[in-house]
């Protein structure tokens, strides 16, 4: 594993698991954008979940985060059709990508996102399709939509990274109904 933020003194040596409901996709942007602030220049957050589960929303929060904190306003576009999208904010290299379309792990190579994981920061949807290469390393993120409400989200969040987990601690499961920092 390379050495970076992640790996810096910061991980635990277990994985620990945690689930959080959101409500809105305005509570699932403002845990982006918390996430967003404890990550650093390096590493992957694996994002997974059905078609419209939040992943996107997800990940749009987080770059927009990343990239603002430089005073970058930009367009975050959904990755679906170009697979990877990528941003400067700073020293911080950004991967968006989304592997939806690949039919096989082999094409990751033709993407470049080996030799990406190394030296950026990597936002992967669909993390499915990487086969049996996928990151173990990473922070795994998973979407469901409740049945019982069209808004509301529950957020599975794996990480080996001390300060997630106890931000993610902190929440109890739910994120406040209006969190710091929304409208």
């Amino acid at each position: 594993m390379p050495v970076n933020a992640l790996s810096a003194g910061m991980l635990h040596h277990e994985q620990r698991s945690f689930r959080i409901r959101s409500g809105s996709p305005r509570q699932t942007e403002w845990l982006a954008r918390r996430i967003s602030q404890l990550c650093g220049n390096a590493g992957v957050l694996l994002l997974s979940g059905e078609i419209g589960s939040g992943k996107t929303v997800f990940a749009r929060a987080f770059i927009r985060t990343r990239l603002s904190e430089h005073g970058i306003e930009d367009e975050i576009p959904s990755p679906t059709y170009t697979l990877v999208q990528t941003y400067h904010a700073g020293r911080a290299e950004i991967w968006h990508v989304d592997l939806y379309r690949l039919t096989s792990h082999l094409e990751t190579v033709e993407l470049g996102l080996d030799d990406a994981i190394d030296r950026a920061l990597c936002l992967i949807e669909w993390p499915e399709r990487l086969g049996k290469t996928g990151f173990a390393e990473g922070h795994s993120i998973s979407f469901r939509a409740e049945a019982s409400d069209e808004y509301a989200r529950l957020i599975a969040i794996a990480t080996r990274h001390r300060k997630l987990a106890d931000f993610l601690s902190s929440l109890d499961g739910e994120i406040p109904p209006k969190p710091a920092g929304t409208c």
